[in-house]
């Protein structure tokens, strides 16, 4: 009677085993830890994959603006034309003075140097 019974027991094992789906049959129980990620966030270990830790979220490289030219600072041309200077000579335009003539150069002196005064007599 005992065979009888583990018999039965064993074949309702077996009709039980064929009855249920293959996924519930191979249920994988993990580790309950956690990994990590690069950008701070955590991810499990999945079963289906034999416990190895699901694929961390990907990281997206930062959008760097496009950069834009500097504004110049003076302008690109000015006039070509010269402005006649008092003592002689020409000056142009100068575009880090907004287009403005440049000044005109003092006019040129040859240098003199002092004369030496000459010693002062004694009145007698």
């Amino acid at each position: 009677m005992k065979v009888a019974y583990s018999f039965m027991a064993l074949a309702a094992l077996a009709l039980s085993m064929v009855s249920l789906p293959a996924q519930a049959r191979m249920m994988m129980v993990c580790t309950m830890d956690v990994k990590q990620c690069p950008d701070g966030s955590y991810v499990s270990r999945d079963a289906s994959r034999g416990c190895a830790f699901k694929a961390c979220p990907t990281i997206k490289p930062p959008v760097k603006p496009i950069p834009r030219p500097p504004k110049p600072l003076l302008p690109r041309g000015c006039a070509k034309d010269l402005r006649m200077c008092p003592g002689g000579g020409f000056v142009t335009r100068n575009p880090a003075r907004n287009c403005a003539f440049n000044p005109c150069p003092r006019p040129w002196r040859p240098h003199r140097p002092e004369r030496p005064q000459r010693p002062m007599r004694p009145h007698h």
